[in-house]
């Protein structure tokens, strides 16, 4: 019992462990340097697109790409079997639930790359660049684990390896997101939305889909000025503006590389 008591304390405390609040800092370098990577990844995928597609070896990189997807998200459970959550509320099992945007859109990617499909591309094109950005840009979640957890690198590739997975379809293989990705989202999201709703009033630890305001501070202006439904719609205003965002430059990027 000692020793699975020290081993439990150990990893808690160490590199699969939790942080203290605030070790993460928002537009420091650690969120900057997520930023450099992503580039980075991408920018081989622009320069050498064609020359991947040719290489003996694209298959099998693919298929590691898709593999690397989903060690990242399991990853995200397996720290929670063996180390625990970092607080031990009775209704942990439903607070993992699967109705949050980042975790369909890792389990698409799967069958995306495998089978290369355009409809599966059209719609995590659109889910990784709006609703995953914005967890990338705000990613209010990993406050108390830096660069010294594991759960700051699980956190970003689960949120970077999508959106490398579209530009290396649509740069090596040449396959063109359609606007019905569009569609296809807001599709989900109609469904996922009256979950997240009924699951975050029923239990008080859960907020999916971040529709829980009083969880996140910057969002409590809003629910102040109106109900829980004008927060709903403002958010399908914000996702839809975003693709807008995201056709345009996307179609900009198109008509330079002609």
């Amino acid at each position: 019992m000692n020793g699975e008591k020290y081993t439990l304390e150990f990893y808690r405390k160490g590199f699969f462990g939790y942080g203290k609040e605030g070790e993460f800092r928002q537009w420091g370098f650690s969120h900057f340097a997520v930023f450099i990577v992503l580039a980075a990844g991408i920018l081989p995928l622009v320069l050498f697109g064609s020359e991947i597609r040719d290489w003996a070896g694209e298959a099998k990189l693919r298929c590691a790409l898709a593999m690397l997807m989903m060690l990242c998200e399991f990853g995200y459970f397996w720290r929670l079997l063996y180390v625990g959550p970092e607080t031990h509320e009775r209704k942990t099992m439903i607070m993992r639930l699967p109705i949050q945007v980042c975790q369909w859109t890792a389990l698409l990617v799967l069958p995306m790359l495998f089978l290369k499909s355009k409809l599966l591309l059209s719609m995590v094109f659109y889910l990784s660049l709006t609703c995953g950005m914005v967890a990338f840009l705000f990613p209010a979640v990993i406050t108390a684990t830096g660069p010294s957890y594991f759960r700051y690198y699980q956190f970003f590739g689960e949120h970077i390896l999508p959106i490398w997975s579209v530009f290396y379809l649509i740069f090596v293989h040449g396959i063109r997101p359609s606007p019905i990705g569009i569609l296809l989202m807001f599709c989900m999201l109609a469904v996922m939305t009256p979950l997240a709703v009924y699951f975050n009033k029923r239990y008080d630890d859960c907020y999916f889909l971040y529709l829980k305001p009083e969880k996140l501070p910057m969002l409590q202006k809003f629910v102040r000025s109106g109900s829980l439904s004008k927060l709903i719609c403002l958010y399908g205003a914000v996702v839809a503006a975003l693709c807008l965002i995201v056709q345009s430059i996307y179609q900009l990027i198109l008509v330079i590389r002609q």
